[in-house]
C-alpha cells in the first residue's frame, strides 16, 4: 500500500531529480494514482493552481513551491524580512485525510519530512480544492 509519505516523497524526488537544487520555480499541483503522478498545472502565484480540475481517479495531490523560512522568534517579521532567512521548497501531499510535507533548505542538505499539512492559506487552499474541484475523466 502506497502511503502518503511514499506519495511526497515520489514527487519531491521527481522534481528534484528535474530540477535539481531549484530555489526559484514555479509552484506545481500534481496528481497521483496507483500508477504514478503526474503535473496538472504550474503556475507563478501557486493560488492560481487551485482553479483546476482534479482528474477521476486521483488519490492524492503533490503540491510544490518555494519560499522563505526563518526562525519564528520573532512573530512580527515575516521570512522574506527576516535577516536569518533560508530559501526552502516544499513538497506537500494530501489524499483527503492525510498530509506529509517535505522541506529542502538550500544553504544545506537537509530535507526535513512532517507528517502534517501546516497551518495557513496554503494548507487551506489545498485542502479545500481536494474538497470542492470538478473533477474530470
Amino acid at each position: 500500500m502506497t502511503t502518503i509519505s511514499n506519495i511526497a516523497s515520489t514527487i519531491d524526488d521527481l522534481v528534484h531529480r528535474e530540477l535539481g537544487q531549484a530555489f526559484e520555480m514555479n509552484a506545481r499541483l500534481y496528481a497521483t494514482d496507483p500508477d504514478g503522478a503526474w503535473l496538472i498545472g504550474s503556475a507563478d502565484d501557486p493560488y492560481d493552481l487551485f482553479d483546476a480540475t482534479r482528474p477521476r481517479g486521483t488519490t492524492a495531490v503533490g503540491f510544490v513551491c518555494t519560499g522563505w523560512a526563518a526562525p519564528t522568534d520573532d512573530g512580527d517579521t515575516p521570512p522574506s524580512q527576516s535577516p536569518e532567512r533560508v530559501r526552502i521548497r516544499i513538497t506537500v501531499a494530501y489524499n483527503g485525510s492525510e498530509w506529509t510535507t517535505i522541506m529542502r533548505r538550500q544553504d544545506t542538505d537537509e530535507t526535513m519530512v512532517m507528517e502534517e499539512a501546516g497551518v495557513g492559506r496554503l494548507a487551506d487552499a489545498i485542502a479545500n480544492w481536494w474538497d470542492e474541484a470538478e473533477v474530470i475523466f
